[in-house]
């Protein structure tokens, strides 16, 4: 009996953002930027999108790209996707690729130096923690996706304003053709009964409030070198100004 592909469950901000992207047009969108907060589901959700593209474009060599900032991190990614695969698959943990199907490769990548990206023709590719990744990759990976066409899919947490995907995000939601945008906080994997509101209510607790609101609710900090926010600063300036 044939296998039968089955999605993972996934919300329906997941649903939206990484399988059924749309651009301010209206239109199916190549490229989705996902501005995601620690523990909401992107990687999940990434993880399962990119199985899929392999399922159903795979064919002998094709090459499906996971790329994370450091290879421990997309070593994180090829062990959860190693072990979440069923049936017959082809392992190699040297090269930190999977080959299943009828033959396309799941490869995970790092960004640490990317002029190591060049050259592969990829069919579609994650670009994990891309707000902890330099320009370069997102340059390299893009030349990968020449001939194919391929779609990607650039997920991270906000980290200040100035990164290229913090303004690659602003330039989707402005409106760019083929581009689409989306945010998913802690709160909506609250509401969507994957994430417990005791946990994020600790986090919100324990955290300087510019780091909580960046890791939990994708908002930028106003000043990129404070951990504590520009009301922490004003503090300090008015308790400055009144003990001189």
């Amino acid at each position: 009996m044939a296998k039968v592909y089955r999605r993972p469950k996934l919300y329906p901000k997941q649903t939206a953002a990484f399988f059924e992207p749309l651009d301010a047009q209206g239109n199916p969108a190549r490229y989705s930027w996902i501005e995601g907060s620690t523990k909401s589901g992107k990687t999940v959700s990434c993880m399962a999108w990119l199985v899929e593209q392999a399922m159903l474009k795979g064919k002998a060599g094709r090459q499906f790209w996971w790329v994370a900032p450091v290879s421990g991190t997309a070593k994180i990614a090829f062990g959860r996707i190693k072990r979440g695969l069923k049936g017959k698959k082809i392992v190699n943990h040297t090269d930190m690729t999977i080959a299943i199907g009828k033959g396309a490769v799941l490869r995970f990548k790092s960004a640490e130096k990317p002029d190591n990206l060049y050259g592969e023709d990829v069919w579609a590719c994650v670009m994990d923690e891309a707000s902890r990744m330099r320009q370069e990759a997102f340059y390299a990976v893009r030349s990968t996706l020449t001939a194919t066409r391929g779609p990607v899919r650039i997920i991270g947490n906000v980290k200040g304003r100035k990164s290229w995907f913090f303004l690659g995000c602003r330039k989707a939601e402005g409106g760019e053709p083929n581009h689409s945008y989306h945010k998913i906080t802690a709160l909506d994997a609250v509401n969507a009964g994957v994430f417990p509101m005791e946990e994020l209510d600790d986090a919100k607790a324990a955290l300087p409030e510019a780091v909580f609101n960046e890791l939990y609710f994708c908002i930028a900090s106003d000043d990129g070198g404070n951990p504590f926010g520009l009301k922490y600063i004003s503090t300090l300036k008015a308790v400055a100004v009144y003990d001189i």
